[in-house]
């Protein structure tokens, strides 16, 4: 008799490193494994869908940007069912400009899971930014065209809109109590 509570820590385990793996994938530019942590199912658009669309997708990424370093963080999982899960990863990623200045991303990323040969991979993988951090300046979201948090959460908008009341009735963050 199996015990579902290791299961189920084996299942945030699995899950967990694909998240992990994917960073130094990533980070050591290494086609043929982040290639592995996708379905063949997924779609990279114009790229192709599996293996060759997943590694020319990268490669075109990969192009723009040198070294770069992705810090995993928050990794939020929720089970759909026995083959498939949905998460949120945390990431602080770098980058090297072929120019050598650095930029620093803050960004989420909001996966779809599914099982896959007995092993748990990405079907899809959405990146949306907080902000971009370039020679030390700030600008919200991404200098694409991409999603921003938190605008992106409806929960987001559904505290500012439903209780603007008392929203505004809160002390700025720069008064004194």
């Amino acid at each position: 008799m199996t015990n579902p509570h290791l299961d189920t820590a084996a299942f945030y385990a699995e899950v967990r490193q694909l998240a992990f793996r994917y960073a130094l994938a990533v980070d050591s530019r290494d086609l043929v494994c982040v290639a592995s942590l996708f379905s063949r199912e997924s779609d990279f658009s114009r790229w192709g869908e599996g293996s060759e669309g997943c590694m020319a997708f990268f490669r075109g990424v990969w192009e723009k940007f040198g070294p770069s370093v992705h810090t995993v963080t928050n990794h939020v999982i929720d089970r759909i069912d026995d083959t498939h899960a949905v998460g949120t990863v945390y990431c602080r990623a770098e980058q090297q400009q072929h120019d050598k200045s650095w930029r620093t991303y803050q960004l989420a990323y909001f996966d779809r899971y599914t099982i896959e040969d007995g092993d748990w991979r990405f079907l899809s993988r959405k990146s949306y930014f907080w902000y971009v951090d370039i020679d030390g300046e700030r600008h919200v979201g991404h200098p694409e065209p991409r999603p921003i948090l938190p605008d992106a959460w409806g929960t987001w908008h559904e505290f500012w809109n439903t209780d603007r009341e008392h929203h505004e009735q809160l002390p700025s963050s720069g008064s004194q109590s």
